[in-house]
């Protein structure tokens, strides 16, 4: 190839990716990533307060921006009422979704982000601070105690003055 083919089509890649980049979708998706500190784009403007279709945004990973899948779990797993036209998730993805919420360890990839780059923006402290990391959920059980441990702990509970969920996690954090 010529100098003069390279620079023509290099030429009109950058314009086909000019053309893409003013898409709305692309626009949407990214000002609303850029808003929750997952994306750092300087030419796109925050978009804290939309609803995103999921096929809007895998079009986006696809096409003009690949970092978008890398951060799409956390924004799924944090954000979940912003997305919709959830079904459009890939079933390997949303095998990666559940791993991360359950706190699996994987040893995958998925379209070539591998699986830790993922996990690690589910951990990764957002703008939001209303926002918990995966790692700092609360896990819900359900314990059967009898009715005298109950009131045990609720007395002990309330002389600490936390609730009885604090307290055992008081307890068993000492240890």
């Amino acid at each position: 190839m010529k100098a003069k083919e390279i620079l023509k089509r290099a030429k009109e890649l950058r314009e086909k990716t000019e053309r893409r980049r003013r898409d709305p979708r692309y626009r949407k998706v990214m000002g609303f990533l850029k808003a929750k500190g997952l994306i750092f784009d300087e030419a796109t403007l925050p978009r804290p307060n939309v609803k995103i279709d999921v096929k809007d945004l895998l079009w986006v990973a696809e096409k003009i921006e690949p970092r978008v899948l890398e951060v799409f779990p956390a924004a799924f797993l944090h954000f979940n009422k912003t997305f919709f036209n959830t079904n459009a998730v890939p079933p390997e993805l949303r095998v990666i979704i559940d791993a991360i919420r359950r706190r699996h360890d994987l040893n995958c990839k998925y379209r070539g982000i591998e699986y830790k780059k993922m996990k690690h923006w589910a951990n990764h402290p957002m703008k939001d601070q209303r926002v918990k990391r995966t790692s700092e959920q609360k896990i819900s059980r359900t314990y059967r105690l009898k009715p005298e441990a109950i009131d045990v702990l609720e007395r002990k509970a309330k002389s600490a003055q936390v609730n009885a969920t604090e307290f055992l996690e008081r307890l068993i954090l000492q240890q």
